[in-house]
């Protein structure tokens, strides 16, 4: 039993660590995108 509740929360982390990842790739592409309009209107 213990044995599957770490392997449950090991993926939990694994999920999660690749969620917060693939939102700060997004996030940082977005403020790339915004860095470029706005150096290209100024």
């Amino acid at each position: 039993m213990l044995i599957a509740l770490n392997e449950r929360f090991a993926n939990l982390i694994c999920s999660a660590k690749r969620r917060t990842y693939s939102t700060i790739l997004a996030v940082s592409f977005i403020a790339s995108l915004k860095i470029g309009g706005d150096s290209v209107a100024s």
